[in-house]
């Protein structure tokens, strides 16, 4: 357990529980897990609200942990950005179609509304919104990004008309 601003961690499945009456630190904790999975976990939840830090979710690979999972979609952006190279010449030959896909909506809606999103936080001192905002938008890119047509062949061939 830790305490800080009456927030009080619960860590489950601790490979060296502490010994009652005594708790672990943010520190400690950041080191078992990492400081972005420490991070967000921590921001996850509302700042009157107590927090379980589930262990074994925050170290797993998989699209349960949501630090993983934001962070896999950032490398797949990155990758989408490398394999075009900044290169708007690319998008010459390339068939700019409508936004056909619900997928390729949702994601410029969720983009939209970052900046009244962001003000909000910052007004409200609440974090966590930024957290789901970014858990969203993960959501949204990954099953954009498994079903997307761009990657067959000229991975610019389908682009869709995004604005620029």
């Amino acid at each position: 357990w830790f305490n800080s601003s009456a927030c009080f961690v619960r860590v489950k499945k601790l490979k060296c529980p502490p010994a009652k009456g005594q708790f672990v630190t943010l520190r400690e904790l950041r080191t078992e897990v990492g400081r972005d999975a420490a991070r967000l976990f921590y921001i996850l939840r509302k700042s009157d609200q107590h927090l379980d830090f589930d262990l074994d979710l925050a170290t797993s690979q998989s699209q349960d942990n949501p630090v993983y999972y934001i962070q896999y979609a950032h490398a797949r952006i990155q990758r989408v950005l490398e394999r075009w190279g900044g290169d708007p010449g690319i998008l010459v030959n390339s068939a700019l179609h409508p936004l056909i896909h619900e997928e390729e909506t949702r994601i410029l809606q969720i983009l939209y509304a970052y900046p009244a999103l962001l003000e909000q936080a910052a007004a409200d001192f609440a974090p966590h919104l930024v957290a789901f905002y970014l858990r969203d938008l993960s959501a949204e890119f990954h099953a954009y990004y498994n079903q997307a047509l761009f990657w067959k062949g000229n991975p610019f061939r389908y682009m869709p008309a995004w604005p620029c």
